[in-house]
């Protein structure tokens, strides 16, 4: 017998048991590992998947407080804040990545940590014509066609280190000291601490090395020297740490007391070796030992190169991996004039660099003489010699302007990079040329007065109202 089928109840639901336990209470909060893995995840290309283990050991799993008693409850954005606050006072006082390693010992002593990145910046400056984006591109391994950089040119490299990548910012700043102001651009506070400097310098052109390496030097050194006085105002122990390593190399050395290390890495590396050695013995040793005693001054690493030798390029290549990866750095120093240089930091002295032979001293080791404390009188004798000798091409202005000593132009060079302007009439040429060597007064077309109307259509001219309000370069003829 079939019965019928029974009518839905039209009772109303019974309501929930305030004292029943709520769903949420049956489980515990999600464990701190995990939220640490987030806060630690940066939202990069190249970042690997968070990797969290699915099985918490129960010491890790907070007790579930009694019932009765309030819960602190803390949503996900509210925990990153904190973290992110966190990080950001160890760093300024320690140096550290995400709050565990200290990133002082990576980027300071060479060590690297399995499981961290390595992120460094090199910044390449020197020159014009000294091979610095052909240094740059044996160093990355690619064999492109070298091209005239024009500006600040940027690039990268990577190393695959097991499941970490590391990667290297490549700033190349062209045209000398044209542009010397890019400097300011590539060195920043967040990098400081893992930036190094390749000046490269063209051995086969003394007569442009120091008019362009010293400025250049000069400016990183205010830049560096600035950004750590910055950092030690707001109490940063970063600027502490890169002196402390900056000297290390000197403990126990004689002239500890009398060099100024950079707070960051330096590398000179002279470029055309091969073009070099052809060079007469005499000039030769003067080159070496001026590039000698400044390096050994500034706390830098003289490495010669040329990449028609595959021996030596390799070792430069092995080089700039060491400063930008972290990697051992080559072996095989040698102060030999005849053979190609590779002299670390700590490892050259003033006695041995001497004096030029036109000083009469053939070094320092009279202690009685002041120059053996005096290391920028010394100085003066070898830049005094090294200019008698090469003295710089004619065309370099030397300036003063404020916090720069004498960074300049090359007006020649410059003046081919301009458009050509239209031609001169012929009365005018020649004083054009006077003008331009600093040997005339300007002329109507230097004086930036603009050109009437009726003048204008007197000389076949278009009126200009930039030329009319005397904002032309060279007046009418520009």
């Amino acid at each position: 017998m079939l019965s019928s089928p029974t009518a839905p109840s039209s009772a109303p639901p019974e309501p929930p048991n305030p004292t029943a336990p709520d769903d949420s209470d049956r489980f515990p909060p999600i464990p701190r590992h995990i939220f640490e893995a987030f806060a630690a995840f940066r939202l990069d290309e190249d970042a690997e998947p968070i990797q969290v283990p699915l099985f918490v050991p129960p010491k890790d799993i907070p007790p579930i407080p009694p019932e009765g008693e309030p819960r602190v409850k803390k949503d996900l954005w509210e925990f990153l804040k904190e973290r992110a606050a966190e990080r950001k006072k160890t760093e300024e006082g320690g140096i550290t990545v995400g709050g565990s390693v200290p990133r002082a010992i990576d980027a300071l002593t060479g060590g690297t940590h399995p499981t961290e990145r390595i992120e460094t910046t090199l910044m390449f400056l020197g020159q014009r014509g000294a091979g610095k984006t052909s240094i740059i591109l044996k160093f990355l391994n690619r064999t492109d066609t070298p091209q005239k950089t024009i500006a600040l040119d940027y690039t990268y490299g990577r190393r695959t280190r097991g499941s970490v990548k590391d990667i290297v910012h490549i700033y190349e700043l062209a045209r000398g000291t044209s542009l010397i102001r890019g400097i300011d651009i590539a060195v920043k506070e967040r990098n400081l601490h893992t930036t190094s400097f390749a000046l490269v310098v063209d051995l086969s052109d003394p007569h442009t090395l120091l008019s362009t390496i010293l400025p250049l030097l000069d400016r990183a050194r205010q830049r560096v020297t600035s950004l750590a006085e910055g950092l030690e105002k707001r109490g940063s122990r970063r600027p502490k740490n890169l002196r402390q390593h900056a000297l290390k190399k000197y403990d126990g050395h004689e002239d500890k007391s009398l060099v100024t290390p950079l707070l960051v890495p330096l590398i000179i590396l002279g470029n055309k070796y091969d073009q070099f050695s052809q060079m007469e013995a005499s000039h030769r040793r003067l080159i070496t030992h001026t590039l000698r005693h400044l390096a050994h001054t500034n706390g830098a690493v003289l490495c010669y190169m040329t990449l028609r030798d595959d021996q030596v390029a390799s070792r430069c290549r092995h080089l700039l991996s060491h400063f930008s990866f972290k990697t051992p750095p080559p072996k095989g120093e040698t102060m030999e004039d005849g053979k190609a240089l590779y002299v670390l930091p700590g490892t050259d002295s003033y006695t041995s660099i001497g004096l030029p032979q036109s000083a009469g001293l053939a070094g320092l080791g009279d202690a009685s003489s002041s120059l053996a404390k005096d290391p920028s009188a010394v100085w003066g004798r070898w830049r005094a010699e090294f200019e008698r000798v090469f003295p710089p091409k004619i065309g370099v202005i030397r300036s003063a302007i404020p916090g720069e000593q004498w960074a300049n132009d090359v007006l020649s060079t410059e003046l081919e990079l301009l458009p050509p302007p239209p031609p001169l009439p012929t009365k005018d040429k020649e004083a054009f040329r006077k003008f331009l060597r600093g040997e005339g007064p300007p002329g109507p077309w230097a004086t930036g007065k603009g050109v009437s109307s009726s003048e204008s259509g007197r000389s076949g001219m278009e009126y200009s109202r930039a030329r009319a309000a005397g904002m032309g370069v060279l007046g009418k003829q520009w």
